[in-house]
């Protein structure tokens, strides 16, 4: 009995965070920094950067736990996101100070490369589904799918997103994660992903499974470099 209520006391925090927001995320890792669980603490505040990507205090957070953990160049990067988001002065100056700890530290240069956006996901039975805007007109969501050539979208995210389809428009086969689909050929203004903008976006309206928008292809994917985090359920995009 005394063990079976130990056990208890390990999982309720972890319960309790099941659909934690960033908020209690970000809570949760700074208890565990203060317990010096710095991975802990690391793991939840990507957790809470995964929903919130622009919060430059919780880039500063990671950044400490990761100076911790030794991983300074990752540090570097965190700290550098945090300054390049217009943080309040005080996180401001403690990811400065953060950036000299490191230069104190007598860490190796960090190779440049190009900047890296994460994209909070949500796992549905069959994958993966993120937020998209296209057009400006029309938002909501897509089923990710990696394995398709090209961008796929019902008519009526269509009509919403202000596409006109006529006798002329070309036709083509797609093949992805709902089958094997027919629709008109069309290019988007604008697809949008989390802070990620792409122009000129090859898609193909095609009739889908009840339910679904639409699937996010490699016609927008392939444009960049991407990583698929299914511990944290985040998509990782940086350009080409």
């Amino acid at each position: 009995m005394r063990r079976a209520r130990a056990r208890l006391l390990v999982l309720l925090p972890l319960a309790a965070l099941l659909g934690a927001g960033p908020g209690d995320l970000n809570e949760a890792g700074k208890a565990a920094y203060q317990r010096g669980e710095y991975a802990e603490a690391e793991r939840l505040f990507s957790q809470a950067l995964a929903r919130t990507p622009s919060d430059p205090l919780l880039h500063y957070h990671r950044g400490a736990a990761l100076t911790k953990l030794g991983r300074l160049q990752e540090a570097t990067v965190a700290y550098e996101t945090a300054l390049r988001l217009n943080p309040p002065p005080a996180v401001a100056t403690a990811a400065r100070e953060g950036l000299r700890a490191i230069g104190a530290l007598g860490a190796p240069p960090r190779p440049r490369r190009p900047e890296e956006t994460t994209i909070a996901l949500t796992r549905v039975p069959g994958g993966w589904l993120t937020e998209v805007m296209i057009n400006g007109a029309w938002t909501g969501p897509l089923l990710l799918d990696t394995g398709a050539s090209v961008t796929l979208i019902s008519p009526a995210v269509a009509r919403a997103a202000g596409l006109t389809i006529g006798p002329d428009t070309p036709v083509a086969d797609v093949q992805g994660i709902a089958g094997r689909a027919r629709g008109a050929v069309v290019t988007l203004d604008s697809l949008q992903v989390g802070e990620v903008e792409a122009r000129g976006v090859r898609a193909v309206v095609a009739d889908l499974p009840a339910g679904l928008n639409g699937l996010l292809g490699n016609s927008f994917l392939g444009r960049y470099t991407f990583t698929l985090d299914a511990r944290e359920g985040a998509l990782r995009l940086q350009p080409r």
